[in-house]
């Protein structure tokens, strides 16, 4: 399994897709897009479930800052096969 965490950000729409804000777009309809903050692969096993637990640490010297965030995970089988895209949305908040 590959865990993805990835960050919320502001963006713009051009040419049908969310890109960072700039100048030109900055009058167009907003959106969310999703920066990749970290990712870990975790063995799965060869059926059933796989979990991780979200400390909000990427490591242990750095944190996932305060923010929205999306998880995305995908699994991949001995022969290379990927399953679809999962994915679940949470927030980092201050105690």
């Amino acid at each position: 399994m590959r865990f993805t965490i990835e960050r919320a950000a502001a963006g713009g729409v051009a040419r049908g897709t969310c890109v960072k804000p700039t100048r030109a777009n900055r009058k167009k309809k907003s959106c969310t897009r999703y920066r990749k903050a970290s990712s870990v692969k975790v063995p799965g096993i060869d059926e059933g479930k796989t979990s991780l637990r979200v400390t909000g640490r990427r490591s242990p010297a750095k944190v996932l800052s305060t923010g929205d965030y999306r998880l995305v995970s995908i699994a991949v089988d001995a022969k290379g096969v990927r399953s679809n895209r999962a994915t679940a949305t949470f927030s980092i908040t201050k105690r």
